[in-house]
């Protein structure tokens, strides 16, 4: 049932979201380990699970303590953020399919930022994707 909101509400958000990106389905095979994680790293954190990964995707997370270790923790469970806080290019070149060079550029783009830790870098560095990308990815 956890799922079921997960999809109802990240479809809302993406929709009402940003009109002028594209809109990116994650391919199946890559979303169960998503949902995993992001259930398990918000428990971790003690995060609301119901709406924290539609907001993620959204850009609808707010700047905290909390936040940014939830961020950190899926994106290094998932394998899509490496201990230093990048976005691994490889990884998410296969969940963008034929967007990949654009992706690739803005990737290498956002993770040359330099901040105080692995947890500030990883909200600013996801961030960056999403602002530069023009792609929402959903689930």
């Amino acid at each position: 049932m956890k799922a079921v909101g997960y999809f109802v509400f990240l479809s809302v958000a993406i929709v009402t979201g940003r009109p002028n990106r594209k809109i990116l389905v994650i391919p199946e095979e890559f979303v169960p380990p998503v949902i995993k994680a992001s259930a398990d790293c918000a428990d971790k954190f003690g995060l609301e699970t119901i709406d924290i990964l539609a907001k993620y995707f959204s850009g609808g997370l707010e700047d905290s303590d909390s936040v940014r270790k939830y961020m950190y923790c899926l994106g290094t469970t998932t394998g899509y953020i490496d201990g230093n806080a990048n976005i691994v290019k490889g990884k998410i070149a296969k969940v963008v399919g034929e967007h990949k060079e654009k992706v690739g550029s803005v990737v290498d783009e956002c993770n040359k930022s330099k901040f105080n830790d692995k947890y500030e870098k990883v909200f600013h560095v996801v961030q960056c994707f999403r602002e530069n990308s023009g792609i929402m990815l959903k689930v």
